[in-house]
């Protein structure tokens, strides 16, 4: 099968010799997932085709391997920080390239490393508007089937970040419906938003909602982390070896709830403690000038963007891992702290709640409260024996649960049944719709 698939998002792993310049918002556990799955397929094979963002110093067009190949289709967008702008804007930049480079593929023009014409799009739309719309505009153009992945659905887990970001939320779900109702398939990342989806999108028994959660081989995390030493990390990012470390692994974006981190980090009483934020994005200057404020320097290590073998080994490295989400889809990085059978402190939201069983697996906390945060993390540091026991839980419980290889075998299924789905018959029912 011949996959064209559609994602602002995707990271490129060390293995493929791409040295990454990395800015402004696609740093993040999406575009790993959607990384391994695409890398996965293509040793299944599975021709592709990823249209996504292209980085600084990075070819235009990366052969992955000969059935994997990425084009970065971006135009250039000025950098405005998430919580300034809310969704506005994001990713109408990307929109824009994977247009021009369709309609240069259909003349002809670019795009014709495969013999086999493409037999489905594969969209990943993450609650900002653009991958739906482009996902809509690209099926009228190609006439094929379609299918998307919700990494984050607007109805049922995003919160509008501000006022303007309120303004067009109506807008935005307006598009989240029509899109997704038109679909030939959806990929929901769990059961809430799959169900969410289908009574609230779909008025048909036709709809082909499948749940398919965040995926890693859960020992293949963990064997990255074997080969870096514990001494080459800490002396990479200036950490000290003698102290506990507490880690939060994201994009430094509002939704991330980053600064609810930073403001626990004081409130924390246990001494002798390191701080690391591993990560990137477009609100780090707002996380440097707050640790700055709160002086917090001789106790917080900022990474930057790490590669993803490297957040394997610092997550190796630390005692707890907090997950401070304002809204969370699944929270990818829950399965990477359960690799290390890590102790976490999470928000009760979204993915976090179901796959977090509070003073079971893990602990939960309400989003938003830093207050909350420091006490959970004092107790666990003064508790270390119950701590290792709730990270030993999360371990067995999400490696029975998830299964990386029943993931990509439900992907395959997924798309040999979308792929008989009349095209003619989508457009009639959404049209009567």
């Amino acid at each position: 099968m011949n996959i064209l698939r559609l994602t602002p998002h995707y990271y490129m792993s060390p293995e493929t010799g791409v040295v990454w310049d990395v800015s402004l918002d696609p740093i993040g556990g999406m575009q790993t997932q959607i990384s391994r799955l695409a890398e996965k397929l293509s040793n299944q094979g599975h021709d592709q085709t990823i249209l996504t963002m292209k980085m600084k110093n990075v070819n235009r067009k990366v052969e992955i391997n000969p059935k994997l190949v990425v084009y970065g289709v971006n135009t250039p967008i000025i950098p405005i920080k998430s919580k300034v702008r809310g969704t506005v804007g994001l990713n109408f930049y990307w929109g824009l390239g994977v247009l021009i480079w369709v309609i240069g593929y259909l003349l002809g023009f670019i795009g014709r490393s495969h013999s086999k014409k493409f037999d489905v799009i594969h969209v990943h739309c993450s609650g900002v508007i653009a991958p739906l719309l482009t996902g809509f505009l690209v099926q009228k153009i190609l006439k094929l089937p379609i299918t998307y992945t919700v990494h984050c659905c607007r109805g049922s887990t995003y919160h509008p970040m501000n006022i303007l970001d309120r303004i067009i939320n109506r807008f935005a779900l307006f598009v989240e419906k029509a899109a997704l109702k038109r679909a030939n398939g959806i990929i929901a990342l769990t059961p809430k938003t799959g169900k969410f989806i289908e009574e609230n999108y779909l008025s048909d028994k036709e709809s082909n909602v499948e749940i398919i959660p965040d995926i890693i081989d859960f020992e293949k995390f963990k064997a990255a982390a074997e080969k870096i030493s514990k001494s080459d990390i800490e002396n990479e990012y200036g950490l000290k070896p003698w102290t506990r470390k507490i880690c939060y692994v994201g994009r430094i974006a509002n939704e991330k709830g980053w600064n609810y981190f930073a403001d626990a980090i004081h409130l924390i009483q246990t001494q002798d403690l390191e701080f690391i934020f591993c990560g990137d994005g477009n609100e780090m200057s707002d996380l440097k000038n707050l640790i700055s404020d709160l002086n917090l320097e001789d106790k917080v290590k900022l990474t930057g963007f790490v590669r993803n073998d490297k957040v394997a080994s610092i997550i190796s490295a630390s005692s707890i891992v907090v997950i401070p989400s304002i809204h969370e889809e699944f929270g990818g990085v829950l399965l990477e702290a359960a690799s290390f059978s890590k102790p976490v402190v999470a928000s009760d939201t979204g993915g976090l709640s179901q796959n977090v069983a509070n003073g079971c697996t893990g602990i939960l906390v309400k989003p938003g409260s830093a207050l909350m945060i420091a006490k959970k993390v004092d107790w666990l540091l003064n508790h270390m024996d119950k701590a290792r026991e709730y990270g030993k839980a999360l371990n067995a419980d999400l490696v029975s649960k998830y299964s990386f290889q029943k993931a990509i075998d439900d992907h395959d299924m997924h798309y040999s049944e979308i792929e008989q789905t009349d095209y003619e018959r989508s457009i009639v029912r959404f049209n009567h719709s």
